[in-house]
């Protein structure tokens, strides 16, 4: 009697190590890895919330903002936007735009060592024929740096009046911010119609 009690032991203990065991170690390595998941879907919760947080604190200085980014762009199409402004900043203080031509722009590079992304500032330089009366000038002047737009006269030159016009030519250094790695097509002037 004896012996069918060991017997049944021995086999269920070896029903349990052969069967059972394997089974509980590949539900405890699940298990293990589920927590892992769980945890790491947890942190990047966290991070999401942070990074909400960090946008929600953003946008209540979103005024600010828009005025650094009016200030100096991010690198786009500019020449156009730059032709746009000059243009209508020139028409709206009685100046005639008869030429604006752009030159090849320079880099400044800024931003730390450790910083992920890195970014240049561009000089986007470019001149421009303007006609009209001096106080339109002064106008065009005042408009043109009361605006928030980082742009600055570097030269100015004009040749003597036909009847009270006189035509103005004015170099200008405007800045934007543009990637270390993008690449800047080469500026094209826009055409004026003759007059």
């Amino acid at each position: 009697m004896w012996v069918v009690v060991l017997a049944t032991i021995i086999v269920v203990g070896a029903g349990i190590y052969f069967l059972w065991w394997p089974e509980y170690v590949e539900f405890e390595k699940n298990n293990q890895i589920l927590e892992n998941k769980g945890k790491e879907i947890q942190n990047k919760k966290n991070y999401l919330a942070e990074i909400e947080a960090s946008i929600n604190i953003l946008s209540d200085y979103e005024a600010e903002l828009l005025s650094i980014s009016s200030a100096m762009p991010i690198y786009d199409v500019s020449e156009v936007t730059l032709f746009n402004f000059v243009q209508k900043t020139s028409s709206e203080n009685g100046l005639l735009l008869q030429n604006l031509s752009f030159s090849p722009t320079e880099y400044t590079k800024i931003g730390s060592k450790t910083s992920a992304l890195k970014w240049k500032i561009a000089d986007l330089p470019f001149s421009a024929t303007l006609a009209g009366s001096y106080e339109s000038l002064k106008n065009f002047i005042l408009a043109l740096y009361s605006n928030s737009r980082m742009m600055e006269i570097t030269s100015l030159s004009f040749s003597s009046p036909e009847s009270n016009i006189y035509s103005f030519d004015l170099d200008f250094n405007a800045k934007y911010y543009i990637e270390d790695n993008q690449q800047v097509k080469k500026p094209v002037s826009p055409v004026i119609p003759e007059l």
